[in-house]
């Protein structure tokens, strides 16, 4: 069950990296570090995992052409993708909030994310979601910093980016 919960809540973590985009992220590769993640199980009330900085990050390289799409991110902005609905609900300069709504084969789930700017090099996110499907039924709680590597990305970080 822990590969179910990982997969996930790594994959809700990328989906949301459209979240920091209206904070003016610069453009290059970024690395997006998981410093806290609680997952509870809501049919048992267990704690499944309870982590704090657990070494887990992800490179992902924020395009030029990210940043120019950013400019549209404003309160009230909804995108929809592969089953997922995203919704701006606060859109600053230093912070950018939204909620995304999944409804995947026989799964859902609900993600409420809120970044904060804490400089021009890093960020700091933190992720509720709240998964339904027939492995589980999760409430999870995560908290992401995003730190500017440099402006040119490397490999690892290009495949990250979906044309």
């Amino acid at each position: 069950m822990k590969g179910f919960i990982y997969a996930a809540v790594i994959s809700s973590a990328m989906f949301s990296i459209g979240s920091a985009c209206a904070l003016n992220m610069q453009p290059g590769e970024w690395k997006m570090e998981n410093t806290q993640m609680h997952v509870v199980d809501k049919a048992s009330g267990k704690v499944v995992i309870d982590q704090k900085n657990s070494g887990v990050a992800t490179l992902v390289c924020y395009t030029t052409e990210m940043a120019e799409d950013s400019k549209k991110i404003v309160k009230g902005y909804s995108t929809s993708a592969n089953g997922c609905t995203t919704t701006f609900t606060e859109s600053s300069d230093n912070k950018v909030v939204n909620d995304t709504v999944c409804s995947l084969a026989k799964t859902k789930s609900n993600t409420h994310v809120e970044t904060n700017k804490v400089s021009d090099t890093e960020f700091a996110m933190t992720m509720k979601m709240d998964i339904d499907s027939p492995e589980a039924k999760l409430e999870t709680t995560q908290t992401i910093k995003q730190i500017f590597i440099g402006k040119d990305c490397s490999a690892a970080s290009k495949a990250t980016v979906t044309p």
